[in-house]
């Protein structure tokens, strides 16, 4: 065992006391430089509680490694994840491209040998065969054009040359059926195509029924108009009555007759320039009476 043992300096004079700073000494020498039990007591506990904490500190270490592998490997993995999704939508569209190429290639493969076949098929059954034909057609005869028929193996006549092109039906003379090539009759169903077409145009249902509302508009002048003359009629009669009672109240007032007015001679229709004038005429006599009942008055007074 060693004699040396660490004292620790304090600031009173106490000899008899020694204070030991258990910190700075090895575990050789807190294990066997004291024989004190108490202090050996002590320095287990401290040493446990060191190797406690340095073990506690280890695992959070670990612990913290292993997260930061965990993490790592987590990332690792979905990186790899979203590459390999990318990857495999990437192999999708180009096989999606290439089968669309195929197909493509295929159909026009197709086509190309339909075409060929058909134009063998056709120079071996000798269906290009043109005969002219006279008389032609209704349509050539028309357009003053050589009718040329194409004629299959069988010797049957299935088209004119001018009328596959123009996509219409071809007739013969014979066939009874002629009337659709004539001149007067494309241009009357023509017509007849355009009437219809007419009737089914927006902007003539707009004229008809402005024409409609032209015609109920009209019609309701009309009606004013009659109305208006009913009204002048009246207004006639009732200048005429109008007259006749004046004449009755100037013969009961002065005792003596009325000149006729114009309208007491039989006429009932009246234009407006008659009206004036029978209006100023009774305005005047009117006034020539009131002067000689002014006359009258006077005389009566003297």
């Amino acid at each position: 065992m060693s004699d040396s043992r660490p004292i620790a300096v304090t600031d009173n004079d106490n000899e008899g006391q020694v204070i030991i700073d258990w910190t700075q000494l090895p575990d050789d020498d807190i294990r066997y430089d004291t024989d004190d039990k108490e202090e050996v007591m002590k320095a287990k506990a401290k040493e446990r509680k060191r190797r406690k904490a340095a073990e506690q500190a280890q695992q959070e270490e670990q612990a913290r490694l292993e997260a930061e592998r965990a993490a790592r490997e987590k990332a690792e993995a979905e990186r790899i994840a979203w590459e390999a999704e990318e990857q495999r939508v990437c192999e999708e569209e180009e096989r999606r491209r290439a089968e669309e190429e195929k197909e493509a290639e295929r159909k026009h493969k197709a086509e190309t040998g339909k075409s060929s076949e058909a134009g063998a098929s056709g120079n071996e059954t000798g269906s290009e065969v043109k005969v002219v034909m006279d008389p032609g057609c209704t349509r050539c005869a028309w357009a003053q054009t050589v009718c040329e028929f194409v004629i299959d193996s069988n010797k049957k006549r299935v088209a004119c040359v001018r009328c596959n092109q123009s996509k219409g039906k071809c007739r013969c003379p014979r066939d009874g059926k002629d009337a659709e090539a004539g001149p007067k009759a494309v241009k009357g169903k023509k017509r007849k195509v355009d009437e219809e077409n007419a009737k089914a145009r927006p902007s003539n249902q707009k004229q008809v029924k402005t024409s409609m509302r032209l015609a109920g508009a009209a019609g309701l002048i009309a009606n004013n108009l009659a109305s208006l003359f009913k009204l002048h009629e009246t207004t006639v009669e009732n200048l005429g009555r109008i007259a006749d009672a004046l004449k009755s109240i100037l013969d009961e007032s002065y005792g003596f007759g009325m000149a006729v007015s114009p309208s007491d001679s039989g006429s009932s229709e009246l234009d407006s320039d008659e009206l004036h004038e029978e209006a100023d005429w009774l305005k005047n006599h009117g006034e020539d009476e009131g002067e000689e009942a002014e006359g009258e008055d006077e005389d009566m007074t003297e």
